[in-house]
């Protein structure tokens, strides 16, 4: 019993290592997808700045012709008022045009900034898709020999499974099927490992004598601790 046990959990955790290949390659398609969208909302970002950029750069060239109008007015004032009028105009545009530009300054920069940003995502973009690619090169590449390996241990548990008498096997095979190696527990002195109660007497003598039980308290097959192992 103690080398089915053992077989089952070699089973377990070739089972749990065929299972988690596919759940790691999903964590690198889903890390792909969250960098692709990291780009393109920085690709976004860059777009209405450019938008932005572009609408200020057109507002400073109206601001310019008019200044520049303004001036042409200023030259054919015919009074002293006119001349005050168009001259406060033109300071106040020209105040106006002065900090517009500053303001496209700054866009600049911010678009200079995010010229660079994009540049890092599509860079992680790229290594978020390599290391997809190589997980799912090397889960691909142990998906055989994983697969042989089950078939091996379900053979080599098949035959294993001789030692369970006739008419347990229907209660043993449905352990196995909902606990898989945990439908196992060694018993360590007189008590059941899997849940820890202490096994009465008349258990203990049965066990030793080989007769294989199923504890009353959690159910296992139960085997006993080997001597040298003890």
């Amino acid at each position: 019993l103690q080398q089915l046990h053992l077989l089952h959990l070699q089973l377990k955790e070739v089972l749990e290592a065929l299972d988690r290949g596919p759940k790691q390659v999903r964590a690198k398609q889903q890390f792909v997808a969250q960098r692709a969208a990291e780009l393109e909302g920085q690709r976004e970002k860059q777009k209405k700045l450019k938008v932005s950029l572009d609408q200020a750069n057109l507002q400073l060239k109206s601001n310019e012709s008019k200044l520049d109008q303004l001036k042409g007015k200023l030259n054919a004032a015919n009074s002293n008022k006119e001349y005050e009028v168009f001259t406060a105009q033109i300071e106040a545009d020209t105040m106006a045009k002065s900090v517009l530009e500053d303001e496209i300054l700054g866009m600049l920069d911010k678009l200079d900034e995010s010229k660079g940003l994009v540049t890092a995502a599509e860079k992680n973009l790229e290594s978020a898709k390599a290391d997809e690619a190589k997980m799912t090169a090397d889960v691909s590449a142990a998906e055989a020999g994983l697969k042989a390996k089950v078939a091996d241990l379900q053979e080599k548990i098949r035959q294993s499974e001789s030692v369970i008498p006739g008419e347990i096997q229907a209660q043993f095979r449905r352990m196995v099927a909902q606990n898989g190696a945990d439908a196992f527990a060694e018993v360590d002195g007189d008590v059941c490992t899997g849940c820890y109660v202490g096994l009465p007497p008349q258990t203990f003598v049965e066990l030793k004598t080989g007769k294989v039980l199923f504890c009353k308290s959690c159910g296992r097959l139960m085997y006993l601790r080997p001597v040298d192992a003890a």
